[in-house]
């Protein structure tokens, strides 16, 4: 693969294979690996998970507050790096949950 994206998906298709094998705990690493190919990050230090859920508190309230300034209206479509970046999220819980 030339670029991120293709070797995420790659990496992605890996750790799917090893998640459906059973071996949650290095489906949860490939995971990790692909999502930080497309550069996201999955925070594992406490501290920086309680400021992002403090980020995304103050977003959900400018969003419910001010709804003009903070809400973009033009329907978008999520690119596929964004669709894969989401679906990665959700393997990693579901990795999580049966860990």
């Amino acid at each position: 693969a030339e670029s991120a994206l293709p070797r995420a998906h790659i990496r992605s298709k890996i750790a799917e294979l090893r998640f459906k094998r059973g071996d949650m705990e290095r489906a949860l690493v490939d995971f990790e690996a692909a999502l930080n190919m497309l550069g996201r990050r999955v925070p594992h230090w406490r501290p920086v998970v309680y400021l992002w859920l403090l980020w995304e508190l103050l977003v959900q309230v400018m969003h419910t507050l001010f709804p003009k300034l903070f809400l973009q209206r033009l329907a978008g479509q999520p690119d596929e790096a964004e669709r894969l970046a989401l679906r990665l999220y959700s393997n990693i819980a579901h990795g999580c949950w049966y860990c």
